[in-house]
């Protein structure tokens, strides 16, 4: 995926400590004996929704870095986690192994049709019969962003470039990230063997929340 987050992650972890209140609606979906994937995990904050409940979760990232600081989450009730350093792209993972499997704003930094499809057929293998993906992305078409729109790294016209600044203002990193519309996602999880339980904008409309099942 082309991003060092090593080079930023002690500011990215500092800002990335609470949970978005639309994760919160996910916990329904979370019960005791499952095995979950947090895929594109980052410090782990996700194990904050998580820990009151007795699962296998698997954390995978990029970043070294970041998976340090998931290392230092408070797992409560979760006695059995790993984490694994690998680019989604490169992981490989057994078959039939996940209940659920979560992407939380990291679908979007793939940056190719391809390379999203490539992601959602390894997933629709690592799930469970009944297994769900639940993913957010971040709705990109709000006046703050638009001015991302325009960079020499586009694949498609809603591919966005948004820069990562330090304390000082200057730029320490470019990040990649495709700028979904409902419609496409909708497109591309049914074209690719799952059914749409839900692919709405959140209440407050700064993410796309979507969960979808195998068929």
């Amino acid at each position: 995926m082309n991003m060092n987050y090593n080079e930023f992650s002690s500011e990215f972890n500092a800002t990335r400590q609470n949970l978005w209140p639309e994760l919160l609606e996910f916990e329904k979906y979370i019960k005791d004996g499952q095995k979950i994937l947090d895929l594109g995990c980052g410090n782990g904050r996700l194990v904050n929704l998580l820990k009151n409940y007795d699962i296998q979760y698997v954390g995978s990232d990029i970043s070294s870095d970041l998976l340090n600081y998931a290392k230092k989450q408070d797992f409560g009730k979760i006695k059995n986690f790993q984490f694994i350093e690998s680019d989604m792209l490169d992981l490989e993972l057994p078959d039939d192994n996940f209940d659920i499997i979560f992407l939380i704003a990291s679908y979007h930094h793939l940056r190719t049709k391809l390379q999203r499809i490539e992601i959602l057929l390894k997933m629709k293998k690592w799930l469970k019969k009944d297994g769900l993906i639940i993913m957010t992305n971040w709705n990109l078409f709000q006046k703050k962003y638009i001015k991302y729109i325009f960079n020499p790294e586009k694949q498609s016209w809603n591919d966005f470039l948004i820069p990562w600044k330090d304390k000082k203002g200057s730029v320490v990193a470019n990040r990649f990230y495709h700028g979904f519309m409902l419609k496409e996602l909708k497109k591309l999880a049914k074209n690719h063997g799952f059914n749409v339980l839900k692919n709405a904008y959140s209440n407050s409309k700064r993410n796309i929340i979507t969960i979808l099942s195998k068929n």
